[in-house]
């Protein structure tokens, strides 16, 4: 019709003039605009109806293909979106503050211990919001396990909070009940998530009302917070303001030194500032009060405590570790497609001859195998959602996430996830699209197979790509089970087996002596001592001073205060010296140390050595300066998880500092043993529930990240291998399927089974052997990598990547040799019946 047109024009253009032509020209144009755009429409629906058909037809003739191809794609998929799920729960901890951005944890640094930690001095809050116009507010935070109590309902087990008032203006703990400007009014206000005030007083108005706290001191409850979000790396559910601290805790730590860390400290900087020009001041101020310091101090976003914590490890390795598994997991799925969809390219070349010999041109060719493989990819991807919805449920139970399926239905997570299934589409089938639309008629129709070599090279290619990331993840795999079994089962320095450790209330801690007697009545309690767990040091001690010490420099110990029989019943082993004795009164004035802290010290014969340091004096209520004699050095233990190197330990004879009871009990009889420790309770602390913990279990909840995130590793390296496996069984099915004749015609000529089977299987072995030549190299490496975050750790040997091969190479011959075998066996007479 264009052709006419401007025929028309030029002949309007001679007869008349240009301006008349043209302005006719573009009359018509206009005009035909419409019919052209719904011709347009009409055409393009009909050839996307056109695509569906010949896709619905390809599914039904080869169903054995279109199940492999659509359930592989679907399973990765469906993995792809559960890991990224799991990766966008990480990076959300503490986004939903509303001054998300400007607020900063109090971090510490020093040179001898074993990392970073939040603990900091009382009065460093205080004093950084009165010397720095930079910070709008600050507040301190000490958290600790109690029991609440109201009438008949009691609640076991739950974290109380102390803290300053600016804390309910700088978080985003929004108030359901209660005004924010009163609800700290009183020293005796209490403050309760909705969750706990349910729990306390049912249907009832919870202001008001009284709570005890640990039957020995009585709340007011002020205010209902909404309950916590499960990404918050804060988490309790009661408040108290900090003035609020018991008389206990003020005598021993007190609110005005500068050299006892033990308090959390949060600062709100102004819009604008940025905590790196602050972090030398910071440090500043505190080495102005307390001049000996050679700890670091500095500001650590909040926003990045969950990944990159100041104490513990975070998650950050586990985040890049699965977003590349959740990557290689979807390359995998569309390798396999591409595959198979090469693979079959065979079956189709006299469909693609025919289609150009009568007009198609290669454009039309290639968008009607794109539209073929995006059809598919919808349908996976449809298939995938149902899978995200039947396995969400195991998923947060196995990694331990509170992850609603809700999350799902959201507009930007439901787009992310479409844009995954387009670009999954257009990856799986631009090469089958464009090798395909390039055969040549003539060749095709004269049955010249050459022209395919380069699709079976690039197979060969994907095909070792595929089980080099398969073996490369079967490595990790085994190198993560590997450092976690090496966790679990070394030795720690003490014995962490049939130790029960509680928190000593009351009469527990007055009458220790005469408790620890009526315990020890039972033949199934070994030995008890006051004095916190190894695992669980929460003061940290600087300013010590000895003859010989470096003025300019200054170690920061793990303290603990203990009780006699401390070391003998954690069985922490006595290197040189001994240990406290009651028969021995000055040893209230000695100390000992680990070995540690003796090579930190330059001590290389610390007994009868002298050490200064500050203490509270309960009478004077100030901190003096006492000197104390080193009597015994105790062997190195694990204070912290094995992320963190082992640190500097002082201990104290002082147990009315320790508010922990440990005890070791018989393995003959622990419910016997556990009968006896609560019925002892119960006549020392009426009215109390006996709570309590056993040491191995707190110690494996160390290493609870790691061992869900191995068991998540664990099972999307098996589906990682399985859609390889799936993937190569198609490939296999269809290559024994294209040599069926082959196989008919050498059994005939007399070659046996085992041959055969050697013969056909032998090129898909040499490609595993390729794979495992390019990810044992890159596996070692990596994994490397990933061990240096382990202050002790494996070495990865070569039994790591003995077994990945054989993993591999066992599912890949189960896929192949099935379909070989099933070939091998069929009659020569049925393969040869057409020749």
């Amino acid at each position: 019709m264009m052709g006419d047109y401007e025929e028309l024009y030029r002949n309007l253009a001679i007869e008349k003039n240009t301006y008349l032509a043209g302005f006719w020209f573009w009359g018509q144009v206009i005009v035909a605009f419409p019919s052209c755009v719904q011709n347009s429409i009409t055409w393009g629906i009909t050839m996307i109806k056109n695509y569906v058909k010949i896709t619905i037809r390809q599914l039904k003739r080869r169903k054995g293909f279109s199940f492999i191809n659509i359930a592989g794609l679907s399973l990765g998929m469906a993995c792809c979106f559960l890991m990224l799920l799991w990766v966008q729960d990480e990076v959300s901890f503490d986004r939903f503050h509303t001054n998300a951005d400007n607020l900063y944890i109090v971090g510490r640094k020093s040179p001898h211990q074993a990392a970073n930690n939040t603990r900091t001095p009382a009065p460093l809050a205080q004093a950084l919001a009165d010397e720095f116009p930079e910070v709008k507010e600050t507040a301190r935070f000490s958290n600790r396990r109690i029991f609440l109590k109201s009438g008949q309902n009691t609640l076991t087990g739950r974290t109380m909070a102390y803290v300053d008032p600016a804390f309910l203006r700088m978080f985003s703990f929004p108030l359901i009940q209660g005004r924010e400007e009163m609800v700290f009014k009183d020293p005796s206000s209490i403050l309760l998530t909705e969750e706990s005030a349910k729990n306390l007083f049912g249907k009832q108005d919870p202001i008001g009302k009284t709570v005890s706290v640990n039957s020995r001191r009585d709340f007011i409850v002020t205010g209902i917070l909404k309950n916590i979000p499960h990404h918050s790396h804060l988490q309790f559910d009661a408040l108290v303001p900090f003035r609020s601290r018991d008389e206990h805790e003020k005598k021993i730590y007190g609110s005005t030194s500068w050299g006892v860390n033990i308090y959390t400290t949060y600062v709100l900087l102004r819009e604008g500032i940025e905590e790196t020009k602050l972090n030398s001041e910071v440090d500043g101020l505190v080495k102005k009060h307390n001049p000996r310091t050679s700890t670091e101090y500095f500001l650590h976003p909040v926003t990045r405590i969950h990944l990159y914590p100041l104490q513990g490890e975070g998650n950050l390795k586990y985040l890049t570790l699965f977003s590349f598994l959740a990557v290689f997991v979807l390359v995998i799925a569309c390798i396999n497609f591409m595959n198979l969809s090469t693979a079959r390219s065979g079956r189709r070349a006299a469909e693609i001859g025919l289609r150009k010999v009568v007009g198609a041109g290669r454009g039309q060719l290639v968008r009607q195998f794109l539209g073929e493989s995006l059809i598919l990819s919808f349908l996976a991807f449809v298939l995938a959602f149902f899978l995200v919805h039947i396995f969400l449920p195991v998923f947060k139970n196995i990694s331990g996430k509170d992850v609603g399926f809700s999350f799902v239905w959201r507009a930007p997570f439901l787009l992310g996830m479409a844009g995954i299934a387009l670009i999954a589409g257009l990856l799986a089938g631009i090469y089958p699209a464009f090798v395909l639309s390039s055969f040549r008629p003539a060749e095709v129709l004269r049955r010249v197979k050459g022209s395919q070599k380069g699709g079976s090279f690039f197979r060969k290619i994907l095909v070792i790509f595929q089980f080099a990331v398969s073996i490369l993840l079967i490595v990790g795999a085994a190198v993560i089970h590997g450092q976690l079994r090496y966790m679990k089962n070394a030795d720690l320095g003490f014995k962490k087996d049939h130790v029960v450790f509680f928190g000593g209330e009351g009469g527990f801690s007055s009458r220790f002596e005469a408790v620890r007697a009526e315990m020890q009545k039972s033949p199934f309690i070994l030995e008890a001592a006051r004095g916190n767990p190894p695992i669980w040091f929460d003061v940290s001690l600087s300013g010590v001073e000895w003859d010989g010490k470096d003025p300019n420099v200054e170690i920061t110990f793990d303290m603990n205060s203990v009780d006699y029989g401390y070391f003998e019943t954690m069985k922490i082993k006595m290197v040189e010296g001994r240990t406290f004795s009651r028969d021995i009164a000055s040893d209230r004035t000695a100390v000992i140390i680990n070995r540690e802290a003796a090579r930190v010290m330059g001590l290389t014969f610390p007994l009868g050595q002298t050490i200064r340091r500050q203490v509270f004096d309960v009478q004077e209520r100030k901190f003096t300066v006492r000197s104390e004699t080193i009597i015994g050095v105790v062997e190195d233990f694990h204070n912290h998880s094995f992320h963190k190197k082992i640190s500097p330990v002082l201990f104290d004879l002082d147990p009315e500092k320790s508010f922990m009871v440990c005890v070791r009990i018989s393995a003959d009889n622990v419910p016997g043993a556990l009968k006896h420790l609560g019925e002892i309770w119960a006549q020392n602390v009426p009215g109390v529930p006996f709570e309590y913990n056993f040491l191995d279990e707190t110690i494996d909840d160390f290493y609870r990240t790691e061992q869900r995130m191995g068991r998540l590793f664990d099972i999307f390296t098996l589906l990682a291998v399985f859609i390889a496996c799936l993937g190569l069984f198609g490939l296999a099915a269809y290559t024994v399927e294209q040599r069926t004749k082959e196989i008919g015609i050498r059994k005939v000529l007399g070659a046996s089974v085992p041959g055969i089977l050697v013969l056909l299987v032998g090129g898909f072995f040499k490609e595993l052997l390729i794979s495992a030549g390019i990810s044992w190299p890159l596996g070692y490496w990596l994994m490397n990598r990933w061990l240096e975050r382990f202050a002790y750790r494996i070495h990865i040997g070569w039994e790591f990547f003995l077994l990945s091969a054989l993993l591999a190479i066992t599912g890949a011959l189960f896929s192949v040799g099935f379909q070989v075998f099933k070939a091998v066996r069929t009659d020569p007479a049925r393969s040869l019946r057409y020749e």
